[in-house]
């Protein structure tokens, strides 16, 4: 069924909704934002229906500066765009997307009536994903929209396994705190900035005493779950602008950026006193003592592996004067 921009409307709403159409016959897409840029009211009109009718919430508008406005605003998944438009084409438009953010999570689909073999190779080369020449049936509208829709849930799929995997590698499995390659980059930006603006920064190594006692008394579940609460308690201190990690094992770290000598000490004493508190595991109260070692940029080291070396010793030398579980 060609478009006629007289009827089209009104065939587009019968045609999608009937049971032949592709997207009645799987499931159907999740709404996805979609950005229409044609300067044909009629065919803009059309898509916009035929987008609606999938469940799509649609902006639609006349012109490339228009659209790539819309698009700044808050990027779409999904794009249609025209070829020759007032201004700035179709081509150009795609290209401008694709290079700004979240230009690669959309799929964009160029509706034209230019049709020749090279007008598909400059589409795709300005970064469209698929082309629909003019005249155009419904039916294959709706098969590409289908096919642009799983393409955009295969992105989102992507997008969010990346992120899941980088979060993984950044974040301590237990407790979810940033562990050692994160705590390293936060210390480098901290100290980046201390060094930019002449300022100080703190950080705080923190080591469980004789936690090794509560694993064999315990079992390594009852020493996992003190693990978690040692961390929310230590999150309950610090700032915002902080940053909490697991080393590994029962070890701790704690940037402070903008904090200095004195700070550091009093920031210190506070993480102690969150340990007051007993722990409880399993019906059983624990009192376990933790050493806490500080280091200043930069009277204790001006680079990153110095001040863990200050913190590191400093914590040893605390340790050595506070070894104790109590039951």
């Amino acid at each position: 069924m060609r478009y006629d921009p007289s009827t089209l409307a009104g065939e587009a709403s019968e045609c999608c909704g009937g049971s032949w159409s592709l997207g009645n016959e799987v499931e159907r897409s999740p709404a996805l934002r979609t950005l229409v840029v044609e300067d044909d009211r009629a065919v803009r009109d059309v898509l916009t229906e035929v987008l609606e009718l999938r469940g799509h919430p649609v902006t639609a508008v006349g012109d490339a500066e228009s659209g790539l406005a819309a698009w700044e605003a808050a990027p779409f998944p999904l794009v249609l765009l025209d070829w020759m438009l007032p201004g700035m084409d179709g081509p150009e438009l795609c290209r401008r997307l694709r290079e700004s953010h979240a230009g690669d999570a959309a799929h964009v689909l160029m509706v034209t009536s230019r049709s020749e073999r090279d007008a598909l190779a400059e589409a795709l080369r300005a970064g469209a994903n698929d082309y629909l020449a003019k005249p155009f049936d419904i039916d294959d509208l709706d098969v590409r929209l289908y096919v642009a829709e799983q393409h955009v849930i295969d992105l989102a799929r992507r997008k969010d396994l990346e992120a899941a995997l980088e979060y993984q590698a950044l974040h301590d499995g237990l407790t979810a705190l940033p562990n050692r390659t994160l705590l390293r980059d936060r210390l480098g930006q901290a100290i980046g900035l201390a060094r930019r603006g002449h300022g100080t920064l703190a950080l705080l190594l923190i080591d469980l005493d004789r936690f090794k006692d509560v694993n064999d008394t315990l079992g390594h579940a009852g020493g996992d779950e003190i693990l978690q609460q040692v961390a929310g308690r230590l999150q309950a201190v610090l700032r915002a602008s902080d940053t909490v990690a697991r080393l590994g094992g029962d070890e701790f770290a704690v940037v402070l950026p903008q904090v200095d000598e004195a700070g550091a000490e009093a920031t210190a004493q506070k993480l102690r006193q969150a340990f007051a508190e007993r722990f409880v595991v399993a019906d059983r109260h624990l009192t376990i003592g933790a050493s806490v070692g500080v280091a200043v940029w930069p009277i204790d080291g001006e680079d990153m592996d110095t001040l863990l070396q200050a913190a590191d010793t400093a914590m040893y030398q605390h340790k050595r004067g506070s070894r104790s579980v109590t039951y």
